[in-house]
C-alpha cells in the first residue's frame, strides 16, 4: 500500500468514526425525546382515565431529591383534590425542597426521611464526601455507583412506609406513588407484595436500578425486578417504569 492509499484509507476511517458518532448522538436525542413523549402520554392517560374520582387523592413521592419529579407530576395531577407528600432523606436537599413547596400552587408537604420497613434511624450513603452534595445516587444501602464504607455515612430518619400508607388510606380514596430510592426499592416492594400492602396503591411509578450494578449482580437483580413488576400488575396495581 503506497502513501496515497494509506492517506485515502485513513480519511475513510476518520469519516466512518465521525458518522458513527453522529448517528449515536442522533439516536440518544431520539431516545430521550421518545421517552419524554411516552411519559407525557402515560401521565395524561392516568390523569384522565385512572384518577377519575373527585374524592381525595394522595401522591407520595419517595426519593424526591430536589423536586424534579414533583415538578413533573404537579403539572399534570393539578386538580384540587390531589395532594402531595414528598419523602427525602438527603439533608442537603431539604432547604431547596422547603423553598419550592413554600411557593407551590398545589397542596404539598415534606417529610425529611427515607422510606423502608420500620421507623427509626438508618445509614445514608453517597453524600459523605461532599457536605453540600445533592446527589441523586444517595442511598440507604451501600451502592456500587458511589464510594462508601461503614465509617463514612450520614445518619437519617427512616419511616415505615406500609404503616404510613395504611394510615393515609383511611383518609384518601386513591394513592399514587413515585419511587426512586436507588436500589432499595427491590427489598421494599417484595415485602409489600408479600404482605399485600402493595394493594394500598392505585398507581406506582418506579425506577429500577439493576442496570447500574456490576455484571455479576445485574442479571439476578433484573430478574427480581421483573418478578416485582409482574406481581404488582397481577394484584391490580397499575405500574409504570419511571426514569
Amino acid at each position: 500500500m503506497d502513501k496515497t492509499e494509506v492517506k485515502h484509507f485513513s480519511s475513510i476511517r476518520f469519516f466512518d468514526i465521525l458518522n458513527w458518532r453522529k448517528w449515536r448522538t442522533l439516536f440518544v436525542i431520539f431516545y430521550r425525546k421518545w421517552h419524554i413523549t411516552r411519559m407525557i402520554i402515560i401521565t395524561i392517560w392516568d390523569k384522565f382515565f385512572s384518577l377519575q374520582t373527585n374524592d381525595p387523592i394522595l401522591f407520595v413521592d419517595c426519593g424526591a431529591n430536589v423536586g424534579q419529579s414533583f415538578d413533573w407530576f404537579k403539572k399534570y395531577f393539578n386538580r384540587n383534590n390531589i395532594s402531595f407528600v414528598l419523602f427525602e432523606p438527603n439533608p442537603n436537599c431539604i432547604k431547596i425542597l422547603k423553598k419550592k413547596l413554600a411557593h407551590s400552587e398545589v397542596q404539598a408537604s415534606l417529610i425529611s426521611s427515607a422510606v423502608g420497613l420500620q421507623d427509626g434511624k438508618t445509614k445514608f450513603y453517597g453524600i459523605e464526601q461532599d457536605e453540600l452534595s445533592l446527589s441523586q445516587g444517595g442511598a440507604i444501602h451501600p451502592a456500587p455507583w458511589h464510594k462508601h464504607n461503614d465509617e463514612r455515612y450520614t445518619t437519617v430518619d427512616i419511616i415505615d412506609l406500609p404503616k404510613f400508607l395504611k394510615k393515609k388510606k383511611t383518609k384518601t380514596t386513591q394513592i399514587v406513588m413515585k419511587m426512586d430510592i436507588e436500589g432499595a426499592e427491590v427489598k421494599l416492594l417484595e415485602s409489600m407484595i408479600k404482605d399485600d400492602t402493595i394493594r394500598l396503591l392505585d398507581i406506582l411509578y418506579v425506577e429500577f436500578h439493576s442496570r447500574f450494578f456490576p455484571k455479576a449482580e445485574r442479571s439476578k437483580l433484573a430478574l427480581r425486578e421483573q418478578n416485582i413488576f409482574q406481581s404488582i400488575s397481577q394484584k391490580g396495581v397499575k405500574i409504570r417504569t419511571w426514569h
